[in-house]
């Protein structure tokens, strides 16, 4: 059979054109030529396969490159890295963001917690105390929003523990401390058990306070007042004794309250300028508590509904 002849046959089976003669015969040589196929050797198919590569590699070594200008390609490197370097500091600046757990107590409630250091801290009754779940970036810190804590700081000289507390910022490396500032009082007492506390207030000259040390700060006035303090007994609120040294009568109706949980009150003004100085033990009835600090001006007290007059 002629080639040309063949090639026509072939196109018309293939375009579904063939009649049934033409397609019998396609298909007899379609037929004989899988009889006759044979499998290569492996040098032979390893040298068809090599030719091949060859010829590949030839097509794509000829396929067009197309260059930008220098200043173009330094533009589009400097526009790719700023985009970078804009992702990098916002997903670095979400990172240094913490998030701080709220811990408050209730009337006696006093409890303790463990921070993600290993530090150690009490808080007072009736207390808001704001600590992260991790401490992040160079800095410990942790927030005293009203009234009192005991900080037991474990030592880390490379990143600094700081208390922030009404415009003040207590900064220890390892120590142990007590800050004390509610709100219903006007005066804040930071007191050192152990180590040495550095202490900053807004607008003044960072202060050191060593073990033994109060610093009482005023903010009626904004002055400040440093005295010596029995460090066992500023921090005996722990174990369930407040020692009160001194105290007018408005800290005395707050203890009260913290621990007993009813309004004590002056029934008169010259009750309300007596000073105080006894042992309240947190486990007492409250009747109990009350004859204590009756017998030490020689006052008498009375109920009313959730109050109890002092006169």
């Amino acid at each position: 059979m002629e080639t040309n002849k063949f090639k026509e046959r072939l196109e018309r089976y293939l375009k579904g054109q063939s009649s049934q003669k033409n397609k019998s015969l396609v298909e007899a040589w379609y037929k004989s030529y899988q009889d006759k196929e044979k499998q290569l050797d492996k040098r032979e198919a390893d040298r068809i396969g090599y030719e091949m590569r060859e010829k590949i590699n030839a097509s794509i070594a000829q396929t067009p490159v197309f260059r930008l200008p220098a200043l173009r390609v330094a533009a589009s490197f400097l526009i790719a890295g700023g985009i970078a370097l804009l992702i990098w500091g916002v997903t670095r600046h979400a990172k240094v963001q913490t998030e701080f757990l709220t811990i408050k107590t209730g009337t006696n409630d006093i409890k303790q917690l463990t921070l993600a250091d290993s530090s150690v801290v009490w808080v007072n009754s009736a207390s808001v105390l704001q600590v992260p779940a991790s401490f992040q970036g160079k800095l410990r810190e942790v927030k005293l929003l009203k009234g009192e804590a005991f900080f037991d700081v474990k030592h880390d000289s490379i990143h600094p523990f700081i208390v922030r507390v009404k415009g003040f910022n207590v900064q220890v490396m390892g120590t142990s401390f007590n800050i004390k500032a509610y709100s219903e009082l006007k005066i804040i007492d930071i007191a050192v058990a152990t180590g040495k506390v550095g202490v900053g207030h807004t607008g003044d000259k960072m202060q050191f306070l060593l073990p033994g040390k109060l610093l009482s700060y005023n903010t009626g006035n904004g002055q400040f007042s440093h005295t010596s303090i029995d460090v066992d007994k500023i921090q005996s609120w722990k174990s369930g004794l407040t020692y009160l040294q001194q105290a007018d009568f408005n800290e005395v109706a707050l203890v009260v309250k913290n621990i007993f949980g009813f309004t004590l009150k002056a029934g008169s003004g010259k009750i309300s300028n007596y000073r105080f100085t006894l042992t309240i033990q947190h486990n007492s009835s409250p009747d109990q508590m009350l004859k204590v600090i009756s017998q030490i001006h020689n006052t008498q007290f009375r109920k009313e509904g959730n109050s109890v007059i002092l006169y």
